[in-house]
């Protein structure tokens, strides 16, 4: 009897920077960075993540000071 091979959706880079972030320490990010991602996109995947950092960091600051006013 044959198994049947299921083959994983392959994930884009910002699906997986999303995942990395979600991953509460530097180990468990770097973990699922050599594990979960292909080596051919991980920088990409590296980039975006700071990128999105960025962005929230950004989008905090902007609210809090939105707050301020009030």
């Amino acid at each position: 009897m044959g198994h049947a091979v299921v083959k994983k959706k392959s994930l884009s880079a910002e699906e997986h920077a999303v995942i990395l972030l979600e991953h509460a320490t530097a180990k468990e990010q770097w973990d699922y960075l050599q594990v979960e991602v292909p080596p051919m996109i991980r920088s990409r995947v590296l980039e975006t993540a700071k990128l999105i950092q960025f962005s929230r960091s950004v989008r905090e600051r902007i609210g809090l000071k939105k707050n301020r006013h009030f």
